[in-house]
C-alpha cells in the first residue's frame, strides 16, 4: 500500500497522506516510515526527517501512534504543528530543544481509531492526511518555561475541542435561548 509525501516552503509544511488507512496490512506494534523531508531550524541548521506511524498503535491499539525521527547530520531547535488535514481532529504543537540525531519525539496515542472510523469525513475516500507545519522560529519559545508552553498548548486544545461540535456530549441552553454545543469534561470548568 502506498503513502506519499509532498513538502511546501514558508512555512515549511510538509503533508503525508496514507492511503486506505483504516485497511493497512500493518498489525498493532507495527509502523511505516514517510518519505523524508528536510527541516531548517532556527539556526539555519538542516536535517532530513521522517514521521513513523503506528496505524494500529504502538502501546494501546485504540489509538495510532505518531513520531517524528530526525534521520540526518544535525540536531534541530524548532517548533512544530502537528494535525490531520481537515476536517481537523487533533491538533498538538511541541517545541523540540533540540530534537537529537537518530532520535524520535511525539504521541503514542495522537489520534482516537474509534473516531477515524465513525467519521468517514475524516478519512477523505479512506485516505488519512498528516500535516507538519513549522511554526515560529524556536528561539521565540525558549525563553518561555516549560508551563508557559504548556498552557499554550492547553488553550489551543480547548478552543480546538470547543469549536469542534463533532465531539460534543452535552447541549447547554441559556435563559436567553441561545443554545450551544459543549463537552462534559469542560463543563466542568463552570464559572459563577
Amino acid at each position: 500500500m502506498t503513502t506519499t509525501g509532498t513538502m511546501t516552503q514558508v512555512p515549511s509544511t510538509f503533508k503525508w497522506k496514507i492511503n486506505h488507512f483504516l485497511s493497512r496490512p500493518e498489525r498493532y506494534k507495527e509502523y511505516i516510515y514517510s518519505p523524508r523531508f528536510s527541516m531548517t531550524d532556527v539556526h539555519q541548521r538542516t536535517s532530513l526527517c521522517a514521521l513513523m506511524c503506528y496505524p494500529k498503535g504502538e502501546k494501546d491499539n485504540g489509538f495510532m501512534s505518531l513520531y517524528i525521527r530526525n534521520m540526518g547530520l544535525e540536531p534541530l531547535i524548532i517548533t512544530l504543528k502537528f494535525s490531520v488535514e481537515t476536517p481537523m481532529i487533533v491538533e498538538k504543537m511541541c517545541t523540540l530543544n533540540p530534537l537529537e540525531v537518530d532520535k524520535v519525539f511525539g504521541w503514542q496515542r495522537f489520534v482516537d481509531l474509534k473516531d477515524l472510523r465513525k467519521d468517514p469525513e475524516i478519512l477523505q475516500n479512506g485516505h488519512l492526511t498528516i500535516v507538519v507545519e513549522t511554526l515560529k522560529p524556536a528561539c521565540e519559545f525558549t525563553t518561555r518555561s516549560a508551563q508557559e508552553l504548556a498552557m499554550t498548548s492547553l488553550a489551543a486544545n480547548m478552543e480546538n475541542a470547543l469549536t469542534n461540535p463533532r465531539f460534543s456530549d452535552v447541549k447547554i441552553k441559556c435563559d436567553d435561548g441561545v443554545e450551544f454545543n459543549c463537552h462534559r469534561n469542560v463543563k466542568i470548568f463552570e464559572f459563577h
